[in-house]
């Protein structure tokens, strides 16, 4: 009887966990609200990013980057369904982290999910730090692609 070497087996399984959408290799998915700090009210119409870094495959390729975007209702409510992570390289074993865009709020980086897969986004209108951070990214090459996508969608608004 011909037996499948035990490190050949595990690779099959990551394999198929990454086509099928499921296991390591899936972006879990999120919910989460973007509030005003000072005041708890919902933000609206915010753009949420979230952006996943990760391993690659195999270990000694450059990290995965990829991100999702969503926008928050009138409660201030957002979503990211549950998909697979792109390629072979499992974005999702790796670091995710949050922010929104937002004209009244600037560009507010929020910080990684908790393990509940619920996320708060909060920020303060008018604070003087996010909206030069999303001036600066407005005036510069952004460098990687969730930032350009930002500046895409962001900054066409702040050049009227």
């Amino acid at each position: 009887m011909y037996r499948v070497p035990p490190l050949s087996a595990a690779a099959a399984l990551l394999l198929l966990s990454c086509v099928s959408g499921r296991g390591p290799c899936a972006l879990p998915a999120v919910e989460g609200r973007v509030v005003d700090r000072d005041t708890g009210a919902p933000i609206a119409g915010a753009l949420v990013v979230e952006e996943s870094r990760g391993g690659a495959v195999p270990s000694d390729a450059p990290p995965v980057s990829h991100a999702r975007f969503a926008t928050s209702d009138a409660e201030g409510r957002f979503a990211f369904d549950a998909a697979r992570a792109p390629g072979l390289g499992c974005a999702a074993r790796g670091r995710r982290g949050y922010a929104f865009v937002h004209p009244d709020y600037g560009l507010v980086r929020g910080g990684e999910a908790a393990s509940t897969h619920e996320v708060v986004l909060a920020g303060v209108r008018g604070d003087s730090a996010s909206q030069s951070a999303l001036a600066a990214l407005c005036e510069i090459a952004p460098s990687g692609a969730w930032e350009r996508e930002i500046a895409k969608r962001a900054c066409a608004s702040r050049r009227r």
